[in-house]
């Protein structure tokens, strides 16, 4: 009886895992001409390590503003994968209020994993879920 040999290789957008990767770092010079929008269009389905290695091709700047425009799930997750140090990179290089919109979002332990590695700027208040809830327990506590 002859049986069908299947393949285990990985798979990414119909495409073995490896060729796509391949393929990704060959378009670099590609991507780096389109707008920001576009390559994160092309880059939100890439897998995070893939994505982490990709990202060292370009500067911090783009880095963060291709960030910026992954969908809140694509976000979560890369930070979620990459070291919190490496992390804060991006977060540097965002606006004031991409930086306040994106910190307002995490659970309290991410802000605790991410606020050691915040470079704090002028006017720029980013205060954690626990420093927050203490306030605004000693702001009710006055008024009684």
């Amino acid at each position: 009886m002859q049986t069908i040999k299947t393949s285990t290789r990985a798979t990414v957008m119909g495409q073995p895992a490896g060729s796509q990767v391949d393929h990704l770092f060959q378009i670099v010079p590609v991507l780096k001409k389109m707008p920001v929008r576009e390559i994160s269009d092309v880059l939100v389905g890439v897998d995070n390590a893939v994505l982490m290695r990709l990202f060292k091709e370009f500067t911090t700047e783009i880095q963060a503003a291709i960030f910026t425009h992954f969908n809140l799930v694509k976000q979560l997750s890369y930070f979620q994968f990459i070291p919190k140090q490496q992390f804060s990179e991006l977060f540097d290089n965002m606006s004031s209020q991409q930086r306040h919109d994106w910190f307002t979002v995490l659970t309290e332990q991410e802000q605790i994993e991410l606020l050691p590695y915040v470079v704090p700027r002028i006017g720029e208040t980013l205060t954690a879920w626990s420093t927050y809830k203490s306030r605004k327990a000693c702001k009710k506590g006055k008024l009684l």
